[in-house]
């Protein structure tokens, strides 16, 4: 869920700048691009955060694998 979110606001960003950037209007230009470089800073959070859970399962699986094999 939190992918499609980022990749909808990385969209309007680039709608965002290249309609600034067509209506000579650099504020809403800059602010699309800041609003593209946010999305790619939550994209990457939300890939951290993927990566921290799959490896508190992994860990979680072990655990369990051990206190079995006791």
């Amino acid at each position: 869920m939190a992918k499609m979110k980022d990749a909808l606001e990385d969209l309007k960003g680039r709608v965002k700048e290249t309609l600034g950037t067509a209506a000579g209007n650099s504020k809403m230009e800059n602010e699309g691009a800041a609003q593209q470089n946010k999305a790619a800073s939550d994209r990457e959070a939300t890939e951290h955060q993927i990566e921290a859970d799959r490896a508190r399962h992994a860990v979680t699986a072990d655990e369990h694998r051990q206190r079995s094999n006791q």
